[in-house]
């Protein structure tokens, strides 16, 4: 499988270069945000393996934080070229106009969780819209570390105990969640 080679190599190179490994790490981190060319599950595996699931995750946050605001920046440079090529985008930014700052900042909170669970496009659209850049880089910090905490830890779950034992005790919560959910 393409992705456990993929992770091996970041490990193996990181344990190679165990003091630019840190920055070796974040600089991957910001490569798949930009470029989700591999998949974010083999590096956050690898960097939980190298460095343990709490550094493994702030550094992926910090990646992924990076990795973002680049994005938005670059987006934001070029939004003039994009808006007047493409028409709905123009209309995007009318309705856009009507939302406070406010308003703003909880969209992006709202669209970014599904968006932290799969491929960045939400740095992406945001570059093409007016929110303010402090407002797009507290939501794209404050899910990315509340989405990914869970991740990691599970993945660490995952090399202590098996993949077997986090599915046995992810099928109990779920199967709790639905004993209860009919009780009410």
């Amino acid at each position: 499988m393409i992705t456990v080679h993929i992770q091996e190599l970041i490990v193996d190179f990181l344990f190679d270069w165990p003091l630019l490994a840190p920055c070796l790490y974040v600089f991957i981190k910001i490569i798949t945000t930009i470029f989700p060319i591999i998949p974010g599950l083999a590096v956050n595996l690898a960097g939980i393996f190298s460095f343990g699931w709490f550094f493994a995750y702030i550094y992926s946050t910090i990646g992924i934080f990076l990795g973002g605001m680049t994005i938005f920046f670059v987006m934001r440079r070029f939004s003039g070229f994009f808006i007047h090529r493409f028409k709905f985008l123009e209309k995007a930014r009318r309705y856009e106009d009507a939302l406070s700052n406010s308003q703003r900042f909880w969209s992006l909170i709202l669209l970014r969780i599904p968006a932290a669970l799969t491929f960045d496009y939400l740095s992406y659209a945001a570059g093409l819209t007016k929110v303010n850049v402090w407002s797009f880089a507290v939501s794209l910090l404050l899910v990315e570390a509340l989405v990914n905490l869970p991740i990691f830890a599970v993945g660490r779950l995952a090399i202590e105990h098996g993949l077997v034992a986090v599915v046995l005790i992810g099928l109990a919560i779920i199967g709790a969640w639905q004993v209860l959910r009919r009780r009410r």
